[in-house]
């Protein structure tokens, strides 16, 4: 074949092979889409598995596409182990192919966090040793490739991450953390990505020695706050230093004790329809989804690791419908069947209180609602109230629903000045 052919030739089965490839990416990204996910170990056959060690930026959207689903992956134990598996396959044949690429080596980085995160979340032991890769994988990307020292920060963020999943290695993995972060700071400085994550690990710091060492808690917290103030810009602060201030603001609430203040920053939102106005913190965990209707939109709290912890939804009812054979003014009707439904949805109920009137919050005194403890269809201890309150100025009922995934002694302090700045529009 003459050479003015081959090439051109080579060429197009080069293009075919990648889009044969993103196309097998797309079919289980719209399986995982499709609630699917069981059967993902299945689609990714030993060829996909090779490919992808050869596409890494491919191989990273299939990562991210999975790693979105880790929340349901606990509903099916054994589908996820065998999940792990070919993902396992997948960072060895990654490695097999000897990266040297950022891209490569992001890619088997973002594949050993997938299985300490899965690892975690199936509560299987041994997830320890891929934290640790993950970590090394991206402080060799930091040193080959130190940038503006986002490969540190994010090093430091997963360790804070393993962190929280583990009491035993708990002060080793901060200890890390921090080390790293002090680190980059002295070669990056300025960096934005440096100083959120810093700032991070000083709050993780002082929760983990707040009890045995109080002032030395404090002067972390205090540092923390000081390192982010400057970035803390009145107009639109970077969203990393937004998050890190956020959190930090967060530990000051939950250890009181210390005395620190600080106060979030908030930004306001309206419900959909103009008919409920609230404040949410600036942070790239928090944020809203306005809807159009009986839903009103949903408040989302997520965890790094992409799951929803915390939900706060927003909806309405017209006085002159029904819902079933309930009227949309009958809110205690409105309420027992939401309390009917929300049981039914839930594979355990562990404790319940009936439908009672109080407060939602200083400027809507007077509501009905229910509590509920128990465990969801994943596995997950869940703790939800669901308020139901009519409108001074509209023919409506609202109904405020506050879901939070832990027990309910696991409080998060931002849900508590969300709740407490919802109020109806004018």
């Amino acid at each position: 074949m003459p050479a003015r052919i081959a090439l051109p030739l080579l060429l197009v089965l080069l293009v075919g092979c990648d889009e044969e490839l993103r196309r097998d990416v797309d079919g289980v990204i719209a399986a995982l889409k499709a609630g699917m996910w069981a059967q993902v170990p299945v689609m990714l056959t030993d060829r996909a598995i090779g490919d992808l060690a050869l596409e890494p930026s491919e191989a990273r959207r299939l990562l991210e596409a999975l790693t979105e689903q880790l929340g349901r992956m606990k509903s099916d134990k054994n589908a996820a182990l065998t999940l792990a598996k070919r993902v396992r396959l997948l960072a060895e044949k990654t490695r097999e192919a000897d990266p040297q690429v950022a891209d490569a080596l992001l890619c088997l980085s973002d594949a050993h966090l997938f299985l300490a995160r899965l690892a975690h979340r199936l509560g299987e032991e041994g997830d320890a040793k891929d934290w640790d890769e993950a970590v090394a994988l991206l402080e060799r990307l930091h040193a080959a490739e130190p940038g503006e020292g986002e490969h540190a920060a994010r090093a430091a963020r997963v360790l804070i991450e393993a962190a929280r999943g583990d009491a035993n290695r708990r002060k080793d993995y901060v200890g890390r953390a921090v080390k790293i972060t002090d680190e980059a700071r002295v070669r990056h400085a300025l960096s934005i990505p440096v100083t959120a994550a810093s700032a991070e690990c000083r709050v993780e710091m002082a929760k983990l020695v707040a009890d045995a060492d109080p002032k030395a808690a404090k002067a972390h917290l205090e540092d923390a706050l000081a390192e982010l103030a400057q970035g803390m810009t009145p107009q639109n602060p970077d969203p990393a230093i937004a998050t890190a201030h956020a959190e930090a603001v967060g530990a000051t609430r939950q250890l009181p004790k210390l005395k620190v203040k600080a106060e979030y920053r908030m930004v306001s939102h309206v419900s959909g329809e103009n008919y409920l106005r609230f404040r949410i913190p600036l942070s790239s965990y928090w944020f809203f989804s306005r809807e159009r209707g009986h839903e009103l939109g949903t408040v989302y709290r997520l965890h790094p690791d992409g799951r929803t912890v915390r939900l706060i939804g927003l909806s309405r009812y017209r006085w002159d419908r029904m819902y079933g054979d309930v009227g949309g003014d009958n809110i205690k009707g409105l309420a027992r069947a939401q309390q009917a439904g929300s049981i039914g949805a839930l594979r355990e109920v562990r404790s319940q209180r009936d439908l009672v009137k109080g407060r939602l919050n200083r400027k809507i005194t007077s509501s009905y609602f229910y509590e509920v403890v128990g465990v969801d269809k994943d596995g997950d201890s869940v703790h939800f109230r669901h308020y139901f309150f009519k409108s001074k100025k509209r023919m409506l009922t609202f109904s405020v629903f506050i879901y939070e995934v832990g027990e309910p002694g696991d409080v998060e302090p931002a849900m508590e000045e969300i709740v407490g700045s919802i109020e109806e529009v004018d």
